[in-house]
């Protein structure tokens, strides 16, 4: 999956200003899909910035809006003991055990 451009996502913001009311029209608009659009208006209404702030920030800090740094998977408790589950399958007298 390609990151959409931010010159696109500028024009998702100029386009929500004025006001266009479908999620596809203002895809067709900007170039991006109507589910891209629904999935940029949510993150830009949930960074707490208003639409008119938006327009005016630069590319680093809408970029960190738009595309956020990936998080680590926290890992909840041990891991399987993978070397043990696979000699007691390997042992095991029986075939085709998955």
């Amino acid at each position: 999956m390609s990151r959409t451009s931010l010159r696109k996502v500028r024009k998702l913001i100029k386009g929500y200003l004025p006001g266009f009311t479908s999620l596809r029209d203002l895809g067709r608009f900007a170039g991006i899909s109507h589910v891209s659009v629904l999935t940029f208006l949510r993150q830009l209404k949930h960074s707490g910035f208003l639409f008119e702030e938006l327009a005016s920030l630069d590319d680093s800090a809408l970029r960190t809006i738009i595309h956020p740094a990936k998080r680590k998977p926290a890992i909840s408790g041990p891991l399987a003991d993978f070397e043990k589950t696979h000699n007691l399958l390997r042992s095991s007298k029986k075939t085709g055990i998955t």
